[in-house]
């Protein structure tokens, strides 16, 4: 039932970005690439480690993982092992894993939505960003939601590393785009001010990209397909 509600609710929120409209609903995610394509589909959100590897038919591998660090996921305890159906060669034996999931046909085991692995450039920062979004479930007023998401982004666009800037600039750019009724007069000022005040060029040059997209007609047509930047 609740799937259900989400997906209307996605629909609804889609139209509405079509015109630039305020949706009848706001989404029950982060309004971010990642909270509206990864996130929501993710009701398991994990840090594993692969302990287990098994092929099942061509192409496909049954894995065991084990539970290092759970960040979303009811009844899902620290060490616990998981099963998960995956491309063959895509885990491998020892390696660490951030790993989205979801039932895979109402079952126990599970499909990857999104991975992120341990090796991959700028981890840590990656599993910081994924660990906030989903704090961000914390706070269930859907407004006072959505304003804690551009907190988070200004939060980002104020950071050393540059990825993490680089992060905060792309999911701005994915929403002026994508859900253009986001940008509200004031938290488009809010916007404005952190570009003007920031001492990093990719920092103003960023938001007058937002900016310019913001004055630019509302996309008409397909939806952006999903990019690297819905993989924090």
């Amino acid at each position: 039932m609740r799937r259900a509600l989400v997906a209307v609710l996605a629909l609804a929120v889609a139209a509405s970005a079509q015109d630039g409209a305020p949706p009848p609903a706001l989404p029950p995610m982060p309004p971010t690439q990642f909270g509206l394509q990864v996130l929501d589909a993710s009701p398991v959100v994990i840090v594993a480690r692969t302990v287990d590897v098994r092929g099942i038919g061509p192409g496909t591998e049954l894995l065991k993982v084990r539970v290092l660090e759970r960040m979303r996921g009811l009844g899902i305890e620290r060490d616990a092992e998981l099963s998960v159906l995956a491309p063959q060669g895509l885990l491998r034996f020892g390696e660490e894993n951030l790993l989205c999931l979801r039932p895979w046909r109402g079952g126990e085991r599970y499909e990857i939505v999104q991975r992120v692995g341990a090796d991959e450039a700028h981890y840590d920062e990656r599993l910081s960003v994924v660990r906030h979004t989903i704090w961000l479930l914390e706070e269930r007023d859907p407004v006072r939601r959505t304003d804690a998401t551009l907190d988070f982004l200004l939060e980002l666009l104020g950071a050393d590393k540059d990825w993490s800037r680089g992060y905060a600039l792309a999911e701005l750019r994915w929403m002026a785009r994508e859900q253009r009724w986001f940008f509200t007069p004031e938290r488009t000022a809010r916007l404005r001010a952190a570009g003007r005040v920031s001492p990093r060029d990719d920092v103003r040059s960023g938001v007058d990209s937002v900016a310019a997209l913001l004055r630019s007609p509302v996309p008409r047509g397909p939806k952006a397909a999903a990019t690297e930047q819905s993989r924090p």
